[in-house]
């Protein structure tokens, strides 16, 4: 019995260490531009958002522009004040639809 239950602890631990977290800074195709990936790690660094205020689906949407709009996007929320957004995801989202429309 105590060895069961040692070898359950041993595969969480296992299944814990190797599970990605849900919103990831980077898709698993890695297809973040460069200048964007490091922007999101600085603002995380700085405490500016934290890792889980942005959704994967606005991460998705981010990864998707060119990187000097996504770098635009990420200006347009420091700018704001991240602190003073409720649902960062959805502020970023919107900036999005409306750069795309523009560009």
């Amino acid at each position: 019995e105590e060895e069961k239950k040692q070898k359950s602890k041993e595969a969480e631990s296992k299944k814990a260490s190797t599970s990605k977290p849900a919103a990831s800074t980077a898709s698993a195709g890695g297809g973040m531009p460069a200048g964007v990936q490091a922007r999101l790690e600085e603002l995380y660094a700085k405490g500016t958002i934290s890792k889980g205020a942005i959704d994967a689906g606005a991460l998705k949407h981010l990864e998707a522009l060119p990187e000097e709009h996504g770098l635009g996007v990420l200006a347009k929320l420091v700018e704001k004040g991240a602190s003073s957004i409720s649902n960062v995801s959805g502020f970023l989202v919107g900036i999005m639809k409306r750069v795309r429309v523009e560009h």
